[in-house]
């Protein structure tokens, strides 16, 4: 079951109506979601995946004066269907700052998000006019031929042989010189000593953990801080650094 929730401003308190709705602080975002949606939108993690929106710089004064947004459900345990139209009904009756009709900073009217479930005819009919007659670039174009073919390997299916040519080709451009980190990172050797006390000098060090079977992200670890891990020590050779 899915929910409709508000995002209220701290700092502005007040009696704040639109149509049948009053809050008590100042509205500034309108969601849909399930689970912990509402609250995992505020994570610091979330919002550095986010495009610099409206909502976002919103959210980061709030932060940056100390304040977090009350979080507040206004309706719960409805169809998605359902949470999809009451959000673009609040939404649309409490208004936007894009369009300076209200103090929302959603950038969409609602109804255009996305969980694995049908919308319902509304909300088809909305998202319809929104691309209708729409024109794409062709860098676009481009990008999604791409992206398709790409989906289409995934699932068991096959380039083109135009796809394959052009595959080829760019694999075929000569490459430029080698940094010298790069190539030290591709001489690394690790002198690994058992709990036992045996030594071995390996250039593979993930398949000597797995067939070893220790961790091949500890012995890395402790490569790099001189630690043991479970009796074993592990130390890092490249072609400027050897045992003595």
């Amino acid at each position: 079951m899915f929910y409709v929730y508000c995002y209220l401003d701290p700092r502005f308190p007040g009696k704040f109506k639109y149509g049948e709705f009053e809050f008590n602080y100042k509205p500034f975002y309108i969601g849909k979601g399930k689970g912990k949606r509402c609250i995992r939108a505020l994570e610091p993690n979330e919002l550095k995946k986010q495009n610099r929106t409206i909502k976002r710089n919103y959210l980061e004064s709030l932060y940056k004066n100390g304040y977090s947004p009350i979080v507040l459900k206004l309706y719960e345990n409805i169809l998605e269907n359902d949470a999809f139209d009451k959000e673009m009904y609040l939404i649309k009756t409490i208004g936007r700052i894009k369009d300076s009709t209200g103090p929302l900073t959603n950038i969409s009217d609602g109804g255009d998000g996305y969980s694995g479930f049908k919308h319902s005819e509304k909300v088809k009919e909305k998202i319809s006019k929104i691309h209708k007659g729409r024109k794409l670039t062709e860098e676009h174009k481009s990008l999604l031929s791409i992206k398709n073919k790409e989906a289409l390997t995934k699932k068991g299916g096959k380039f083109t042989e135009e796809h394959i040519e052009k595959l080829k080709k760019a694999n075929s451009r000569p490459r430029g010189p080698m940094s010298d980190n790069s190539k030290i990172a591709r001489c690394n050797k690790y002198l690994i000593t058992s709990p036992e006390g045996v030594e071995h000098e390996v250039s593979n060090i993930a398949e000597f953990c797995n067939k070893n079977n220790i961790s091949v992200k500890e012995m890395r670890r402790i490569a790099h801080k001189n630690k043991t891990y479970q009796g074993w020590k592990c130390i890092k050779i490249t072609d400027k650094y050897k045992r003595g």
